[in-house]
């Protein structure tokens, strides 16, 4: 059991180092690249700058993000010789109370659009969307750098609580429309049909630490006993319906395929959400937007499930840092292995047990995002952005994001960009789309914290392939065709540049 303890212990810490290697579902460069179609995703009302456009299967957007907020591998480790040194010290210095590390992945299936009548656009897709999201405590990282030694005398009994898990994974069958009212105003809307694959999360998670103080002579002193009150919640569509969240749980891994994948049934976990947006020319060079996305909700409905901890106490002993040192220092270590042991270990001792419960479904809430964006033309070719994002049901969602955009001709554009999220001011970006023939491609990376992968602590990629038509629109005051890539294509107003 102790051995168990530490691979658990060590596989939590090493969590919150995953996303190092590459970073809440926002690409902050797409939304100044308005010659790509998937940009309206951010907002409705963007217009593209084709009459139609058609996504490869699987490949017209592909997304993927992974976040931490704090830490990176050179805040953490130290090599040497023989192996790695932890900087207890600074990870602690580099923490908040509560820390978040996750991911969100993204995979367009489908998606296509056509402009009607020039002021009358739709957009249709299908997509898979999933996110993870773990919170872990300050005081959990005293724990498992320090040890439980570390709480002997501050009468913290629940000074482990507050850690929680957040999953889900769903698809998405989308329907758009987008509107120009005017030369200056143009407003759009989305709705999203849901099907909800897979959730997991913390419905309780307080885990209390005793330390006796050794006044009582029956008692050994300094006694270390451990004792959780942990509840999950969690539905799984594509597992069998008679099997257990803890089973779901032990088979996550062979599971995870079945999860990205089509539901067996759209009546299994539905869900809907909406996105809203407008833009608005306030003159010839300045163009604002404002858009929410992502209001709604899923009813997790099929194999629902909940366990719990049987609440005892056990004897708990964990000396801290040296313990994750003298195992990863071992030529044996194998990373796959710690992860496996940390499941069945958290398993065992958080004490989870089945629930049978009287309820059949639950709601979970999407993550609504909110943005509002100023695109300003320095030149026909130089264009400068602003835009103000965050997520509403997080604490450390909000971002401002400063971007440069360069347009080399209707085929060819590159943008730089740089974000301000958290404490964090820098966080580079960019991206560029290219088009040859009828066959679009498009690249972002941002959220770029450092020039070495080391100093990283989160990372956003986004690539897709589209087949574009017609780039052709009719700018009715001078009756000529001409080929434009401005923000104000959003808005259908179009200026007499690259005319043919």
């Amino acid at each position: 059991m102790k051995l168990q303890l530490r691979y658990n212990l060590l596989c939590f810490f090493l969590l919150g180092f995953l996303p190092i290697a590459g970073h809440a579902q926002q690409s902050y460069t797409m939304n100044f690249l308005s010659q790509v179609p998937q940009q309206s995703k951010l907002n409705p009302a963007y217009y593209t700058s084709y009459k139609a456009y058609i996504g490869f299967p699987g490949l017209s957007g592909v997304q993927v993000q992974l976040n931490n907020d704090a830490l990176s591998y050179n805040r953490a480790f130290l090599p040497n010789d023989t192996g790695v040194d932890i900087r207890t010290s600074s990870i602690i210095s580099h923490l908040s109370t509560n820390n978040n590390f996750g991911f969100d992945v993204s995979a367009d299936i489908l998606s296509f659009g056509i402009k009607i009548k020039e002021k009358n656009q739709l957009h249709f897709g299908l997509s898979v969307e999933g996110y993870g999201n773990l919170l872990l405590t300050k005081n959990a990282f005293n724990l498992l750098l320090r040890g439980s030694g570390y709480f002997l005398g501050k009468d913290e009994p629940g000074a482990l609580s507050g850690n929680s898990i957040d999953m889900s994974v769903y698809s998405a069958l989308s329907a758009g429309y987008a509107r120009r009212i005017n030369d200056k105003l143009s407003v759009g809307g989305r709705v999203k049909f849901l099907s909800g694959m897979a959730n997991l999360y913390t419905e309780q998670a307080d885990i209390s630490l005793h330390i006796d103080d050794g006044y009582d002579p029956n008692i050994v002193p300094y006694t270390h006993t451990f004792t959780p009150n942990v509840t999950l919640m969690g539905s799984f569509a594509n597992s069998p319906q008679d099997s257990s969240l803890l089973a779901a749980l032990r088979g996550i891994e062979q599971d995870i395929g079945q999860f990205i994948g089509f539901p067996k049934s759209l009546n299994h976990n539905p869900g809907i959400a909406f996105d809203l947006g407008l833009t608005y020319q306030v003159n010839d060079a300045l163009t604002l937007a404002a858009a929410v996305r992502d209001i709604g909700f899923i009813k997790w409905n099929t194999g629902v499930k909940r366990v719990s901890s049987r609440g005892e106490e056990k004897p708990f002993e964990y000396a801290g840092v040296s313990d994750f040192l003298d195992m990863m220092n071992d030529n044996g270590f194998d990373i796959r292995q710690a992860l496996v042991a940390m499941k069945d270990s958290l398993i065992e001792y958080l004490q989870l047990d089945q629930v049978d419960s009287t309820f059949s479904s639950y709601r979970g809430k999407l993550r609504t995002a909110f943005n509002i964006s100023a695109f300003y033309d320095l030149t026909d070719n130089d264009h400068l952005g602003l835009m103000w994002n965050m997520q509403i049901n997080q604490q450390k969602g909000m971002a401002i994001t400063l971007a440069y955009t360069r347009t080399f001709s209707p085929n060819f554009s590159i943008c730089v960009t740089n974000a301000i999220l958290n404490q964090s001011v820098i966080n580079f970006g960019g991206g560029f789309v290219v088009k040859g023939g009828p066959i679009q491609f498009y690249l972002v990376a941002d959220k770029i914290s450092a020039f070495q992968a080391a100093d990283m602590r989160g990372f956003n990629l986004q690539f897709g392939l589209n087949v574009v038509l017609n780039r052709i629109d009719k700018d009715p005051t001078k009756r000529k065709y001409v080929r434009d890539y401005t923000p104000r294509d959003k808005t259908g107003y179009v200026r007499d540049r690259w005319a043919y």
